[in-house]
């Protein structure tokens, strides 16, 4: 892509000595000295004489403070009261005296680099304070917010402006670096809302004994809790823990109700409830469930129209459950860490919904128009999946999984999404084309035939997703708004791309990729992506057809490859010829 290009022809200079890579002025808590600065090196440092100070107050690094290449050194007024950002290659100071005169002040304040004689080798600003060493000072400020030096092609970017900080990512303290794995899985099943969705999930839960770790944006299903109650009761053993987003957008009196009792059902069952707000990220979008060795990732969540009991309406969404222990373990592992991270909490009934006094659970499930319904199908493989964690894998667009299987294209893509967006910006004053609009239009542009879905307006105001569905069709994209009985909303996020698919809770904005906990899963492998073509198919068409659109999802349920190769090289040829 064109303004990809543009940055990577652009030559930041590299930090070549000690300098100034994080400043936090406001740590979480209200402890005396919450705050916190980091110094990081390109080669071995030595900071024995070295210093910084506000204007006002110094405080000086003691003799012997040394790190390797690349480390960084965290500096707080109180180490041991928040976990070092950069993880186990930085080092952790307490800063006793950082407090009297030297102080960062919260909203606006300044800090300079000292070098033994005393000269300013480095500065930093933000707020409404100015300082020499940087050319203005960055205006965001937030609690629990690192300000962060850039790093291009691995290396710390220093031209002395404020432009150094200004990155795709508002990161905060606490924040995970996951790895990025790859999965090779012999097993997965697919599915889809509100075709297969419910039974789907109902039939998984029923199955575990062990663990299930559900970690869901919205917990409104009575049915599903049901399921998760009665897993819990059959095993009094079995592991079960449950997340939720403390403040969904929107969220209703009565919907906070019927959390409320969703919560404390899993916790009278003997599970673990857990709330979450916005500490680390804003929103907890993701909608995971690791059952025993199988980890289930879907676009929709945990409420009646997401995965509703009576498939003949509901929204649209997609889902995959990898059958594979590793998946399963490696997703654990990191959900675990996120449960004991400083902005989760216990749920407490008179805390969360001090109103509570009961909920009516609805008396039948709703029902609608929808057809014909796609079976849920497992694919033998083996597939290579890779799992995308927003912010950690998707936060900067020059090293986002998603932008590169947009440039990998060479036949095929649709993009079924809730929202796109044209611009992708932060509070940070980082701005740039959206990477996923970037991308689909490039692809158009080499000649791949691309198909953007949205979301319709929601209301007879609201123009929806109109202006960038019209930026999609400049390029010669087809574009059109999900129009189809039964289906009050498109509310996937998904991707196809050649044999490859993509799917899960990141919305198409640059804010969900960078700002919120979101979880989506890159699958490529035999069958995968013809069966959630076939789904696109109809959806596109938007109402029921000769041809039986839930044909693909029987013909490949259980055909072990080559022979779903056969199938998707067969399906391409006589997509190519219609069109």
């Amino acid at each position: 892509m064109r303004w990809l290009l543009a940055l990577a022809l652009l030559a930041p200079v590299a930090a070549a000595s000690p300098t100034l890579v994080g400043v936090v002025p406001d740590l979480p808590g209200a402890l005396p000295g919450d705050e916190g600065f980091a110094v990081g090196c390109p080669q071995a440092c030595d900071l024995s004489g070295w210093a910084v100070t506000d204007g006002e107050g110094r405080w000086s690094f003691p003799n012997g403070t040394q790190f390797a290449a690349g480390a960084t050194v965290w500096v707080a007024g109180d180490a041991a009261t928040w976990a070092t950002f950069d993880g186990p290659s930085a080092l952790a100071l307490s800063a006793g005296r950082m407090t009297g005169e030297f102080r960062l002040a919260n909203d606006g304040d300044s800090l300079q680099l000292l070098d033994p004689s005393g000269r300013a080798v480095d500065a930093y600003a933000w707020g409404d304070k100015q300082v020499a060493g940087i050319d203005r000072p960055i205006a965001r400020t937030s609690p629990g917010l690192v300000h962060t030096r850039d790093r291009a092609a691995g290396s710390w970017v220093d031209t002395d402006r404020a432009a150094d900080w200004v990155t795709p990512r508002e990161h905060r303290i606490g924040e995970t670096r996951l790895d990025q794995p790859i999965f090779q899985v012999e097993r997965i099943t697919l599915y889809a809302s509100p075709d297969s969705s419910f039974a789907i999930l109902i039939d998984l839960i029923g199955a575990t004994t062990e663990r299930l770790h559900l970690h869901v944006y919205e917990l409104r299903s009575a049915a599903l809790v049901d399921a998760l109650v009665a897993a819990k009761q059959a095993h009094p053993n079995l592991d079960l823990q449950v997340l939720v987003d403390a403040n969904p957008v929107g969220q209703t009196a009565s919907e906070r109700h019927a959390t409320a009792d969703a919560l404390r059902r899993v916790e009278a069952a003997g599970g673990k409830a857990w709330l979450v707000g916005n500490g680390r990220y804003d929103d907890w979008h993701q909608k995971v469930l690791v059952a025993d060795d199988a980890v289930a990732v879907q676009s929709e969540n945990w409420v009646d129209s997401g995965v509703p009991q009576d498939p003949s309406t509901g929204n649209r969404g997609w889902g995959a459950i990898l059958h594979d222990r590793a998946s399963a373990e490696w997703f654990a592992a990191w959900m675990g860490a996120d449960r004991a991270a400083w902005d989760v909490a216990p749920f407490d009934l008179a805390t969360f919904d001090p109103l509570f006094s009961g909920w009516d659970r609805p008396a039948a499930p709703h029902t609608g128009s929808y057809g014909p319904t796609v079976p849920a199908t497992t694919l033998v493989g083996p597939f290579k999946v890779t799992p995308l964690i927003a912010p950690d894998h998707t936060a900067d667009p020059r090293r986002d999984a998603v932008v590169d299987l947009l440039a990998r294209a060479t036949v095929q893509v649709e993009a079924q999404q809730l929202d796109f967006s044209i611009t992708a910006r932060n509070t940070l004053g980082w701005s740039s084309p959206d990477p996923l609009l970037a991308g689909l239009q490039a692809a158009s542009e080499r000649g791949v035939a691309v198909r953007a879905q949205a979301a319709a307006p929601f209301a007879a105001d609201d123009t929806g997703n109109a202006e960038a569905l019209e930026e999609l069709a400049r390029f010669g994209v087809a574009t059109a708004t999900l129009e189809r009985p039964g289906l009050p909303t498109l509310h996937n996020k998904g991707l196809l791309v050649d044999d490859a698919v993509l799917l899960g809770s990141m919305n198409g904005n640059h804010h969900s990729r960078s700002e919120n906990r979101e979880v989506d899963l890159l699958i490529e492998g035999p069958g995968a992506a013809a069966y959630f073509r076939a789904l696109f198919d109809g959806d596109w068409r938007g109402d029921e057809s000769p041809r039986d659109v839930g044909a693909i999802g029987r013909d490949l349920r259980g055909i072990p490859a080559p022979l779903p190769i056969l199938f998707v090289a067969l399906a391409v040829v006589l997509w190519v010829r219609k069109c």
